[in-house]
């Protein structure tokens, strides 16, 4: 069997891998690792650990998959954008993924998970926020949706929250 059929195999059962240095951190649903599936992962650890670390995109893909983001996340980014990437351990990735999937929220007019706190931007007035933010600033992140004449959703609006 080769990595790669591993790897599906592995996606098809619910089981994901990460790369954590030079380990391989696995996550998976109590009784899914069978004995015999262990086995064959400690033996194609380091063909696991190197494509996941040569496959850039496809390491990103598995990543947002365990954030439970949708692949087109990581589907959509740009070349330049993947090789940045290069080097990065797997918890910044996920940060990073994350922060896109807030971006695409924000791009859509919707308040991202977790912005209850309601502020004023110099520039853009009342607008959601996270809640440890201050109540006044000079600038936020919906500064560039304004300036792209993107929609904002307001405080005192109802805000949808995906």
């Amino acid at each position: 069997m080769t990595t790669a059929a591993l790897l599906a195999e592995l996606h098809d059962t619910g089981i994901r891998l990460s790369v954590h240095g030079v380990g391989l951190r696995i996550e998976a649903k109590p009784g899914t690792l069978s004995a015999d599936l262990r086995e064959r992962l400690a033996a194609a650890k380091p063909e696991l650990v190197a494509l996941l670390q040569s496959n850039l995109r496809t390491r990103l893909l598995l990543l947002a998959d365990a954030e439970g983001l949708p692949a087109v996340i990581a589907a959509d980014l740009h070349a330049d954008d993947v090789s940045a990437c290069r080097g990065l351990q797997d918890a910044t990735l996920r940060t990073y993924l994350r922060a896109l999937q807030r971006s695409a929220h924000m791009d859509k007019g919707n308040v991202p998970e977790g912005y209850t706190q309601a502020a004023h931007c110099d520039g853009c007035g009342p607008v959601w926020l996270w809640p440890e933010s201050p109540p006044r600033i000079t600038a936020c992140p919906w500064c560039f949706r304004r300036k792209a004449g993107r929609s904002i959703p307001r405080p005192g609006e109802r805000p949808c929250a995906i």
